[in-house]
């Protein structure tokens, strides 16, 4: 059953719209893995966005396939998360996946313990309502998982930065609401206070910081430290500050400081006088055009640097950047479709409206299926009638090299609950409740090269429900009479 959604193959999941509401950063240069790759969809559109090393996974190896085929410049591997690709992504991705994971919050630890030290880690999952901190068991229409409340999310990401960017695309019969969620390791903080002398900075970092028990540096006594030698520097920046030192005029000392090419030694000085990579404050003067150096050169020590503004240097995409990004990867997915691809074409007759009382839909195989290395494909669906049947409906398959005749005895509880109030007076559906069947068998690819009629046969009546063969395929005699238009 096709998933993602592409120009070519219409998914169970509007992939386009998700890309939007997942707002990835932006992928030039960086490092990216999708875990639960399917089709490749988010692969593809890190391979157009730039970036540097493209990897995706899935179990399952026919997406692998499929992925494979169309975006042949990144790598795909048939895996389980449980052994995750070598080496330190920039982004990762896990979407609508993780509530198959028997231990969801040892999941993300071992996805994050592959980020980067600045790496982003980008969740879709269900989120489960209620105020407890708790796992809901959740039923679905083909089984049931375990879903976080908002309060059990905050313990399992306890430990790392993280915000919920906002609600997700829903997908129909979906139990809870979907939402996408943003995770970093978490830095330590510094905090800055770099206003000009006389500014009142030190009054409010001794309000502040203490308070929060967090380390205070003071510049100002730093260097009467260094003018003092109680504080070991380089030879140069002593002369500097004995040259130039005075309690009255500090700013002059850091002025000359960053002249003589000091500023790298005036950050490592600030970070010696604290334990390695904890919290801690700085209340120390620093010219407005040397503030974003200073944040830089923190933020490379691996700290989070806020000053007072809270300037955050890791600005989330703005939606029109987002939204503008994936238009122009589907206008180049529409250009650029993947070449020598053997696909099916099927013609339903007359569609997936009632035909002579009769509901049904095919599940598998889709249009889009690329048979280029298959030698069988399956072929799947159910079918629910108006009535209450004295037996069991068989499906028949006609083709060149056969005949396929079998009962449909796959129980289909998604049926039951999604369909079945559509068949019109109660005493129907409940009738259907607990006994919708499906079918589901694999013929031969060779099978489609003449073309294949599909079948149903109830109660002796038999009707036609599909017409399925290569597409640009040339059709034998025979079959051109079957397959001719009536």
């Amino acid at each position: 059953m096709q998933y993602q959604s592409f120009p070519d193959a219409k998914g169970a999941s509007k992939s386009t719209d998700k890309l939007v509401a997942l707002r990835l950063p932006d992928l030039k240069g960086k490092s990216f893995l999708d875990v639960g790759c399917n089709e490749g969809y988010f692969c593809g559109y890190a391979l157009h966005s730039g970036a540097s090393r493209v990897v995706g996974i899935d179990r399952s190896k026919d997406a692998i396939t499929r992925a494979s085929a169309r975006f042949e410049s990144a790598e795909f591997h048939s895996q389980s998360w449980d052994d995750l690709p070598d080496g330190q992504f920039d982004v990762i991705t896990l979407l609508s996946a993780i509530h198959y994971a028997n231990d969801q919050k040892a999941l993300v630890h071992r996805l994050c313990s592959k980020l980067t030290e600045t790496g982003l880690l980008v969740i879709e999952l269900g989120i489960a309502p209620g105020a407890a901190k708790e796992w809901v068991s959740v039923e679905r229409s083909i089984d049931t998982r375990l879903f976080p409340t908002r309060s059990m999310l905050a313990d399992v990401l306890y430990g790392f930065a993280w915000k919920i960017i906002g609600h997700s695309v829903q997908q129909a019969g979906d139990p809870v609401q979907r939402y996408v969620v943003h995770i970093r390791k978490k830095k330590p903080f510094v905090y800055l206070v770099m206003q000009a002398p006389g500014s009142g900075k030190t009054t409010v970092a001794r309000h502040l910081f203490p308070k929060a028990k967090t380390p205070l540096v003071g510049g100002d006594n730093l260097l009467q430290k260094v003018h003092q030698g109680r504080v070991n520097v380089s030879a140069g920046f002593k002369t500097v500050v004995d040259a130039n030192f005075t309690t009255a005029q500090i700013d002059k000392v850091t002025h000359q400081l960053l002249d003589s090419g000091y500023l790298e030694e005036i950050v490592e000085l600030w970070c010696s006088q604290v334990e390695p990579l904890s919290d801690f404050a700085v209340d120390a003067y620093m010219p407005v055009r040397f503030q974003s150096q200073v944040c830089d050169l923190l933020a490379a020590r691996g700290f989070f640097p806020v000053q007072l503004t809270w300037t955050n240097h890791e600005r989330l995409r703005s939606v029109d950047s987002v939204v503008n990004a994936a238009k122009q990867y589907n206008a180049i997915l529409k250009k650029s479709q993947p070449p020598s691809i053997q696909r099916i074409k099927i013609r339903r007759d007359p569609g997936r409206e009632k035909l002579n009382g009769v509901l049904w839909h095919l599940d598998s195989p889709s249009s889009s299926l690329n048979l280029n290395e298959a030698t069988t494909f399956q072929l799947s669906g159910w079918a629910l009638f108006d009535r209450i049947l004295d037996e069991d409906y068989q499906i028949e398959c006609l083709y060149m090299g056969g005949t396929y005749i079998g009962p449909a005895t796959k129980i289909r509880r998604d049926v039951d609950s999604a369909i079945g109030p559509k068949l019109g007076s109660s005493d129907i559906a409940d009738f259907w409740a607990g006994r919708s069947k499906g079918f589901s068998f694999d013929l031969p690819v060779d099978a489609l090269r003449d073309g294949v009629v599909l079948n149903i046969i109830v109660s002796g009546e038999k009707v036609e429900l599909a017409r399925l063969a290569l597409s640009q395929q040339k059709r034998s005699g025979f079959f051109k009479s079957l397959f001719r238009k009536s």
